[in-house]
């Protein structure tokens, strides 16, 4: 079954031959070496051989070679049966030698990208995110490191529609990254703050989506590219549904933000100066206008929570004007076409949901508005204060850390005496002495 043929990198028997000798050796620097050279000869193979060739390997002893050929399974112009696919997969995630990952990181990363270009294609999403979960588990250092294969798993978890089973993987804050031959590519940065703002959205955390969307765009950048235009139009909604106006960036945010994307999201601009106007019919006018691009950007369903949100906002102001009101006089003062039956459906939505304190008199149609009755002296309120204040804590404690590991850092003690030395002579005459 295995397709023997001339190349640099020998026969397929011999290459098998070669690489269980040096992994047996450990020397895996060689075995990157060799399969970097048999590149061409894997590339040419069957599938049918290129199974052969993988039964012949053991996934915890040959790690990087079982990676290898896998990638070059998926690369593979025949038609791949996806079942076998998804065997090997699994008994490779669950058997990997992560030893052997770090002398080829890159490789083992490569893999699991061919393996969502194609799972994608295929749209069966559901059955990547056991394997992805499974290969950032064991390969990750701690819930803190990131790995490029994150924007993989939080991809699946959108398409798949399985939004709660990204968040252990995007609630834990990222201190540090699983570097690929010394660099971490910052498109797979960009993917997963992007993916992750659309799961915290979907699921209305806005705090945490808001957040997502400004790491997305304030990642150093010289150049737009398309992740972190759309980012910008997806953080303009996210901001009128959080805040009710659109949150200024901070002030590290590169240049390219304000100067080029700004100019290309027009129609969110504008939903947003509406926005700002409190006026339901200027907003109404907005979405009609731009209709087809948030149809086009797949944002549709955020402009129409969006505009829930100014009904809702504008009841809010009610509140602080009004002790009593009709429902028929909430919505003429919110412009609600619905009238009072829509008019108590927000109202009591918003009750429901603690975003005000009122009661609604059915009979006679009014609505009588109350302060909040948290008195902030519960149980649960020490409880949540108390947890809040854990999380500072850990995260001076973080902080501090970090600060100290600059200061002992030899390229920031380097370039620090550097910048010195140019400001004061005198402290380069001491650092040569």
């Amino acid at each position: 079954d295995r397709k023997k043929m001339s190349s640099r990198g020998g026969t397929l028997d011999q290459l098998l031959l070669d690489l269980r000798r040096l992994t047996e050796n450990k020397n895996y620097t060689e075995v990157v070496k060799r399969l970097q050279e048999s590149n061409e000869l894997l590339s040419s193979q069957t599938l049918t051989a290129l199974d052969s060739f993988l039964s012949a390997l053991d996934a915890r002893q040959h790690t990087l070679c079982v990676a290898v050929a896998l990638s070059t399974k998926l690369a593979s112009k025949e038609n791949v049966h996806i079942g076998q696919l998804l065997d090997q997969l699994r008994i490779f995630v669950a058997e990997f030698d992560v030893d052997q990952v770090k002398a080829w990181p890159s490789a083992f990363c490569q893999l699991f990208h061919a393996f969502t270009s194609y799972i994608s294609a295929k749209q069966c999403p559901m059955q990547a995110v056991s394997i992805l979960k499974t290969a950032i588990s064991r390969y990750q250092r701690s819930p803190h490191h990131l790995t490029s294969i994150h924007a993989d798993l939080i991809q699946v978890c959108l398409e798949s529609k399985c939004l709660k089973v990204a968040l252990p993987f995007l609630d834990e804050d990222i201190h540090e990254f699983m570097t690929e031959n010394n660099q971490f590519e910052v498109k797979y940065l960009l993917l997963y703050y992007y993916y992750g703002g659309i799961v915290y959205a979907a699921l209305r955390q806005y705090d945490r989506s808001l957040f997502c969307f400004i790491a997305c765009l304030t990642t150093p950048s010289l150049a737009v590219s398309a992740i972190t235009i759309e980012a910008f139009k997806k953080f303009i909604l996210v901001s009128l549904l959080k805040s009710g106006r659109v949150v200024s960036l901070p002030r590290y945010a590169p240049n390219v933000v304000s100067r080029l994307i700004q100019p290309v999201c027009v129609s969110y601009t504008d939903i947003a100066a509406a926005y700002k106007t409190h006026n339901a019919d200027e907003l109404e006018k907005v979405i009609t206008r731009h209709q087809q691009h948030y149809q086009r950007d797949l944002n549709l369903g955020l402009v129409t929570r969006v505009r829930e949100s100014l009904y809702k906002r504008n009841i809010q102001q009610l509140t602080e004007s009004f002790l009593t009101l009709s429902l028929d006089n909430v919505a003429s003062h919110i412009r609600l076409s619905g009238g009072a039956k829509e008019a108590e459906k927000y109202i009591r939505t918003m009750i429901e949901n603690g975003e005000i304190h009122a009661t609604i008199d059915q009979v006679n149609g009014m609505v009588a508005f109350r302060d909040n009755p948290e008195k902030f002296c519960t149980d649960d309120m020490a409880l949540h204060i108390n947890q809040q204040m854990s999380q500072c804590i850990a995260m001076e404690e973080k902080i501090t850390q970090f600060d100290y590991e600059i200061l002992l850092d030899e390229i920031y003690i380097r370039r620090s005496l550097a910048s010195h030395s140019e400001d004061d002579p005198l402290l380069e005459d001491e650092a040569l002495m």
